[in-house]
């Protein structure tokens, strides 16, 4: 509602003039994407595996799931006290450089990645322990332009430990 006050020549006060405005579809609309974002983090919450979305410009994640924390004990925070997402991502990642994705980023800012390839490496957890963890990241683009990538980290220790021990007792029959 907007109104102002109305006043004759000699000052005297007559009216109130008004604008009604029916917002109601707009509180409507506001309050069902409030109970969409709910319903996606409370499903985002349940999952274990880590939902992630990186954005495609500056390369920072824009969105950590709860499993990122539940998975490898880090937070936003730790994140930014290294530096942002590579000098975190350095800094956990074993074995080979994570930079060596930076290719397949370019191919997906250019457009020609047709494929996204599943990475597979080992984590250090905040408490010191490792954990295998399988990365799967779709790119998300307008027009030619990158906007995002959104992907999935899923812990796959356990059976990459049970894929050691097979090939452990596969050199042994020999």
């Amino acid at each position: 509602i907007l109104c102002r006050s109305v006043f004759n020549d000699k000052n005297k006060f007559v009216a109130i003039e008004g604008i009604v405005r029916d917002v109601t579809e707009r509180k409507q609309s506001e309050d069902a994407l409030r109970k969409s974002e709910e319903t996606l983090a409370r499903i985002t919450g349940a999952i274990s595996d880590i939902i992630y979305s990186v954005n495609g410009t500056t390369g920072e994640f824009e969105y950590l799931s709860p499993a990122f924390e539940k998975t490898l004990g880090y937070t936003q925070a730790d994140i930014h006290s290294l530096g942002g997402r590579w000098p975190f991502l350095l800094s956990v990642i074993d074995g080979d450089d994570p930079g060596e994705r930076d290719p397949v980023t370019n191919d997906m800012r250019r457009r020609s990645l047709t494929t996204i390839p599943v990475w597979e490496r080992w984590w250090k957890c905040k408490d010191g322990t490792r954990r295998f963890i399988e990365d799967y990241s779709v790119p998300i683009y307008d027009g030619d332009r990158l906007v995002r990538v959104d992907g999935v980290l899923r812990d796959i220790t356990d059976r990459r430990l049970a894929e050691e021990e097979v090939e452990k007792e596969r050199i042994l029959l020999r």
